[in-house]
């Protein structure tokens, strides 16, 4: 059996004091990457000219510049197609691989090639590099591939709705390909939507370890989307409509689209509250108990719906 290989494309705009962070990170992984694309969604500031240096640097780094800014989802769409390895990663200006994430997910991926994702942990920094917390899969302790029955009944239905690990999942590009891609129509959430149906078609493989750190800031798009309530409950609407649409709907139960939409309208307020109380947000996210009694929470409620 041949070797997998792996694509990773990285949107950027105006982050170019972050940027070099992020590429050394990818680049120096212990299992490189084979195609490194980056995409300058028109930056007004240096990015372009800190693209060509870190061309210099890595050869094998692509450089690629939109005209006009597009979006995050409007990238992500046409990446499955354009990219040319057998599993991609998408990569953020703003966050970094850590050390071992792409070799692991490789070995997982060539023992176990019918997956649709392999996926690990992540670790979550504040703009001051305060560590605040580690996300997983809170059931799965060690390292393992799931069957799409395990996916569904150990990780979505005893997460929280809104749980995602997309910053740390490598996708198979060809399965990510077959269904349909990563619908822009889903804005934040395509990324989360495409890893469940890819999860609940194929299986998943789940890494015990920290794979990606992310950095909590106002100005990250989950952070964006959960300050605009309306718009995020409209996104929450398609993805359940596009979960039980002909295309999708023999992959997610109907109950537990049920279960995750009714569990969705409180985590959205929830969410708005908390994007305008920063301190106590971080103060949460670092006490377990108080990530214990939201899981808590969210469990009662669906109960009672």
């Amino acid at each position: 059996m041949s070797e997998p290989t792996l694509s990773v494309y990285l949107p950027t705009y105006n982050h170019a004091a972050l940027l070099a962070g992020a590429v050394e990170a990818i680049m120096t992984q212990s299992r490189a990457p084979d195609e490194l694309v980056i995409i300058d969604d028109a930056s007004t500031d240096t990015t372009p000219q800190l693209i060509k240096q870190l061309q210099r640097q890595y050869p094998r780094l692509q450089g690629l510049r939109n005209k006009t800014n597009q979006g995050v989802a409007s990238i992500m769409q046409a990446m499955p197609t354009f990219l040319s390895g057998d599993y991609i990663y998408g990569a953020a200006s703003d966050d970094r691989v850590l050390p071992g994430f792409f070799s692991a997910a490789l070995r997982w991926a060539k023992q176990y090639p019918t997956a649709g994702i392999i996926f690990g942990q992540i670790p979550t920094y504040d703009t001051q590099k305060r560590y605040l917390y580690t996300s997983g899969v809170s059931h799965w302790p060690t390292s393992r591939f799931a069957t799409p029955t395990e996916y569904l009944s150990d990780c979505l239905e005893r997460e929280l709705p809104s749980h995602s690990l997309s910053g740390a999942t490598v996708y198979r590009r060809q399965a990510l390909i077959d269904i349909g891609g990563f619908h822009p129509e889903l804005g934040s959430w395509l990324d989360s939507f495409a890893l469940r149906a890819l999860g609940l078609k194929h299986g998943v493989c789940y890494l015990a370890q920290p794979c990606m750190a992310w950095r909590l800031s106002s100005t990250s798009v989950s952070q964006s989307a959960a300050r605009s309530p309306r718009s995020l409950w409209q996104i929450m609407n398609r993805a359940a409509n596009l979960m039980r649409s002909p295309e999708f709907r023999e992959l997610f139960p109907p109950a537990h689209v049920d279960r995750w939409l009714r569990g969705y309208r409180f985590i959205i307020a929830e969410q708005y509250l908390l994007s305008h109380t920063g301190a106590l947000s971080h103060w949460a996210a670092r006490f377990s108990p108080v990530r214990q009694s939201r899981k808590a929470i969210h469990r009662w409620l669906q109960s009672r719906a």
